[in-house]
């Protein structure tokens, strides 16, 4: 539910005023990770250190989430590529398919966006990596994005200056408020 909130929160800092991809946005970022109850679950939980096959399968997942997306629960193709674009980066570095900036969907960078973020807040020093992750890691993400996300910690800075881990939960409380402030001020 966290990358839901951010996607919308994103979207929205981004001006985004039409409610239809506002729910697009919501949509795909409620399923993005639904390929992943289709594979192996020793697999999802070491995909950080898997070996290449194990990589592979893990992989996959976005592309069976987009197959679920649309075989099974029929959403519109613009909420699949959302889903299926949400490991992409501009830089071509992503996955599945290693795509660059202009193929990536909006739909698909903001909702890779806010799960980066997402697990970001779940590390210790949760505003540092976000800080570090979005500024430092060049032609990954939208630069509009970033913005738009440095406009939100901002906003939120008060919850980041010196939170000790174990506060993560305050944090996402903070950016909760913070999405819903940004919400009633558009």
């Amino acid at each position: 539910m966290l990358v839901t909130l951010l996607a919308m929160g994103i979207a929205n800092a981004y001006r985004y005023n039409d409610a239809k991809l506002m729910a697009q946005v919501a949509t795909a970022a409620m399923l993005h990770d639904v390929g992943e109850l289709y594979i192996n679950p020793a697999v999802v939980a070491q995909h950080e250190s898997a070996e290449p096959l194990e990589w592979l399968q893990y992989s996959a997942h976005p592309v069976i989430a987009a197959t679920v997306a649309r075989e099974v629960i029929g959403l519109d193709p613009a909420i699949q590529r959302g889903v299926l674009e949400h490991h992409e980066t501009l830089d071509g570095a992503g996955y599945p398919r290693g795509l660059h900036s202009d193929g990536i969907s909006e739909i698909g960078m903001i909702v890779g966006t806010a799960a980066l973020i997402a697990t970001l807040i779940g590390e210790d020093n949760p505003c540092q990596r976000i800080g570090i992750a979005l500024k430092f890691m060049p032609g990954e993400f939208d630069p509009r994005l970033v913005s738009s996300i440095s406009e939100l910690m901002r906003d939120v800075h008060g919850a980041c200056d010196g939170q000790p881990a174990s506060e993560s939960s305050h944090l996402t409380t903070r950016i909760h408020r913070t999405l819903l402030w940004h919400g009633r001020r558009t």
